[in-house]
């Protein structure tokens, strides 16, 4: 049996996913329907993205914001891409709590570093510019304000993607 408990998805069976999941209220149970698929704005998108890069074995660069949020979702993602057998990963890590993307993480992935894709998770939402200058697939998961529209497309080299997934974007897709 699955249920949601404060927030955090409980299971006292296994690790599959049931079709409904049961969620305990104080005034007896309420069941909610699992969504079809994710809710936040170009999911599809990242996932595809993923995917391709999964089946391909390419080399993933995971780029771990130095607070709290940030190792935390470096972690998952980290956990997530083993469990699914992409193994051939690199950290990046901004040493001296500098966060987001710089110059220095274009430099050394454009510059035979072997990376296929990059994914940015917890910040740089906002530096379209350099999202747009690696030559390779970007992925950028955040959830800070974001203060454009530019969310997905080619890479400045018109031959890579990037997707920008934000938790706070309006979702028109489906």
């Amino acid at each position: 049996m699955q249920f949601i408990h404060n927030g955090v998805l409980v299971d006292r069976t296994d690790n599959v996913l049931l079709d409904k999941w049961e969620t305990p209220d104080i005034t007896g149970d309420i069941e909610v329907t699992k969504p079809d698929f994710c809710i936040f704005k170009n999911t599809r998108k990242a996932l595809e993205m993923l995917f391709k890069h999964i089946v391909l074995k390419s080399k993933i660069a995971l780029h771990i914001d130095v607070d709290v949020d940030g190792i935390g979702s470096g972690y998952i993602l980290t956990k997530f891409l083993y469990h699914h057998n992409a193994i051939n990963l690199l950290h990046m890590i901004n040493k001296g709590k500098a966060h987001g993307i710089q110059d220095k993480h274009v430099n050394f992935v454009n510059n035979n570093s072997g990376v296929d894709l990059i994914i940015i998770s917890d910040s740089s939402c906002n530096e379209i510019n350099y999202i747009k200058s690696f030559n390779c697939d970007v992925l950028v998961i955040d959830h800070h304000d974001i203060l454009h529209n530019d969310l997905s497309g080619k890479c400045n080299d018109g031959i890579h993607d990037y997707v920008i997934v934000n938790n706070i974007l309006e979702n028109d897709e489906f």
